[in-house]
């Protein structure tokens, strides 16, 4: 079967082959230049310091919306030993220039010779970074605001599994190549494989619901996610990937309010309410059953969270006003 796949489908293609991967010894940092922060070396944080290397620019607009978030991490753990360093490719004026405008509150570089091509052979987007931990491995890649935060946690308790990531980045690269058919059977039947091995892979849930949501099968779209909400209810990430679109998918018929409630509980539950993202998506869940009260509650933690996301805001005030509605009608019935 092929499909025209949407585009936010094709769009979750993962970057290539990168010179480095999951599990090898992380190549050193080398730059020609420090603008922000102190010097940062792999040798200098062996035995001591995680440290993100994460790979930016001025004029890229996902670059500029994970600084904030970027800095916010460096904060919450400067005191256990992360290390996060920011690299462009750009000049120094231009990125001084950026930085007059923009805080960081971690170190900042610049590599305009291609120092770090180790690392960068291969990208095709950014921003991009690598977690190291402490005997200088490369424990994950990726987007920094995709789950990141947590690998660290994990590295810094103990308790991430760098063969396990391993392999996903294997079987990642089996999906990217049925990705590259635009083949929707092979897609599903990659990100099947992907999901018996790691069920909280984030990329291969959402691909699989996509795929099944193109090919309209409504039915088997809530028969997956039933069944694996269940192997998944550890995982916070992956429970909030599969309730967000069961509470707010614009087709009704791919809706499933109560499993998607439930998952967006349990996630809220895991993240200890610190998450915006998933107190947004139970707030939604909690809106759809009519409980306008719970639903502002939850939605004004998440804008208290990320106070400058406008879409958080917003959705706060259309849930007050719901909620200032239902109590209107329920006086005028009393």
């Amino acid at each position: 079967m092929r499909l025209a796949l949407a585009a936010s489908v094709l769009a979750l293609a993962a970057a290539p082959a990168f010179a480095v991967d999951v599990g090898d010894k992380a190549p050193e940092i080398a730059v020609d230049e420090w603008v922000k922060g102190e010097a940062v070396t792999l040798a200098a944080a062996n035995g001591k310091n995680i440290v993100v290397v994460e790979f930016w620019a001025t004029w890229c607009p996902p670059c500029r919306e994970s600084i904030p978030h970027l800095s916010a991490l460096q904060t919450k753990f400067a005191d256990r030993g992360v290390q996060i360093v920011g690299i462009s490719d750009e000049g120094k004026g231009t990125v001084l220039g950026f930085m007059d405008k923009v805080k960081f509150d971690y170190s900042v570089a610049i590599d305009t010779g291609g120092k770090m091509s180790a690392y960068t052979d291969g990208f095709d987007g950014i921003p991009y970074a690598f977690v190291v931990d402490k005997s200088g491995i490369v424990a994950w890649q990726g987007h920094p605001m995709d789950g990141m935060e947590r690998v660290i946690e994990r590295v810094l308790d103990g308790t991430w599994d760098v063969e396990a990531e391993k392999q996903r980045s294997r079987l990642g690269a089996a999906l990217d190549a049925a990705m590259a058919t635009e083949d929707t059977d092979r897609i599903f039947k990659a990100a099947s494989e992907l999901l018996t091995a790691i069920p909280t892979d984030i990329r291969a849930i959402v691909l699989t619901l996509q795929v099944l949501d193109a090919a309209d099968d409504a039915s088997g779209y809530r028969e997956f996610v039933r069944k694996h909400v269940a192997r998944v209810q550890d995982d916070a990430d992956a429970l909030n990937a599969i309730a967000w679109p069961l509470v707010s998918h614009t087709n009704l018929a791919y809706r499933d309010i109560e499993t998607g409630l439930a998952a967006a509980k349990r996630a809220v539950e895991l993240t200890n309410e610190q998450d915006a993202s998933i107190l947004d998506t139970y707030a939604r869940a909690l809106y759809q059953i009519g409980q306008f009260d719970e639903a502002v509650a939850m939605q004004k933690k998440a804008v208290d969270l990320e106070p400058s996301e406008p879409g958080l805001a917003s959705t706060l005030r259309h849930y007050r006003e719901c909620a200032a509605a239902a109590a209107r009608a329920r006086s005028a019935e009393e």
